[in-house]
């Protein structure tokens, strides 16, 4: 997590609620609008959630709790802002393995994988990028 994302939102309501006090709910309604208008582009883009892809070719999309393999596989996985953990169906390519996917910055996302008993199967985590967008 980067520095003062976490105090991102009291950075935002704090001041809103001294405005509320201070000359009411017009002017405080306003700064809102103002903050969100300017956090609302970092707080997407700063997602787990899109296309990611391998240095090899591999690709992922994940749409919240629902993960989609480059070989067709679907999966429900366990995910939050920067953080995806999901298992492979037995039927797909590493069938069993689980796979940890966390967010290092909007567009570079880390990916351990692990056997059924938890053990780690690689060494080092595989740097994972957003997959370009396609030119129609």
């Amino acid at each position: 997590m980067k520095i003062g994302e976490e105090n991102l939102l009291s950075r935002i309501l704090v001041p809103v609620g001294i405005l509320r006090q201070a000359a009411g709910k017009k002017v405080a309604l306003l700064a809102l609008c103002a903050g969100s208008t300017l956090s609302i582009d970092s707080a997407l883009a700063d997602s787990v959630n899109g296309e990611w892809c391998s240095s090899d070719g591999r690709e992922i999309e994940i749409l919240f709790e629902e993960v989609k393999l480059s070989d067709g596989t679907e999966a429900h996985g366990e995910y939050d802002r920067h953080h995806y953990v999901f298992r492979i169906p037995t039927n797909g390519e590493q069938g069993g393995a689980t796979v940890d996917l966390v967010l290092a910055d909007r567009d570079i996302a880390y990916v351990r994988y692990y056997s059924e008993a938890g053990l780690e199967l690689s060494s080092e985590p595989e740097k994972w990028t957003r997959c370009e967008l396609g030119v129609s």
